[in-house]
């Protein structure tokens, strides 16, 4: 019963986020004559039973993302800006410990390098979004313990001053035989 509701929720929830990327893309807002106020972004990750929510407000300096290699995660990547967003980022560095595989649209650029993957989305300034969404899944591999980094960076238009806000967070993982969770300090 438990993998049926799962399964469920599952159908349930990608026509929901196919709705929410469309209608993302397409909201086009003013860019304020000030902007003093920095991008908002979400990172949800979901397997191996974990389900979890990062903001901008998640205190990473105290916290490590532990993840189980052999699995397969869902992540959902979400930036907003009401004065118009700039630029998207999330750059990992993995070491060759996960493939990312994101479902590209729109604006959206993927680059893969030996140990790091960087997933991109930049504004367009005569056209200005409140920001972007994007989906898909990594899965982790390896045999050994290893270290790794997820970096959020987003940058909005600063309103027509050009005095842009920003804001960068760096989560700390680690790719192991461990259960997925977060590590408190």
């Amino acid at each position: 019963m438990k993998t049926r509701r799962s399964t469920i929720k599952r159908i349930v929830a990608m026509p929901f986020l196919a709705f929410l990327m469309v209608a993302l893309q397409s909201c086009v807002v003013e860019v304020p004559p000030e902007d003093s106020d920095p991008p908002t972004f979400s990172f949800r990750l979901i397997g191996d039973g974990f389900d979890h929510t990062f903001t901008q407000n998640t205190n990473f300096n105290n916290i490590t993302l532990m993840l189980k290699i052999g699995v397969t995660y869902q992540f959902t990547f979400y930036g907003n800006d009401e004065g118009g967003m700039d630029y998207m980022g999330w750059y990992t560095v993995h070491s060759g410990s996960m493939e990312v595989d994101p479902e590209l649209h729109g604006e959206w650029n993927f680059s893969e390098l030996t140990g790091s993957t960087s997933l991109e989305w930049h504004g367009q300034p005569n056209d200005p979004l409140s920001g972007s969404i994007i989906t898909g899944t990594f899965t982790t591999q390896g045999d050994v313990v290893s270290d790794g980094t997820f970096r959020f960076t987003l940058e909005d238009y600063g309103g027509e001053s050009g005095r842009s806000n920003n804001i960068t967070k760096d989560l700390s993982v680690v790719f192991g035989a461990h259960n997925t969770r977060i590590r408190d300090y």
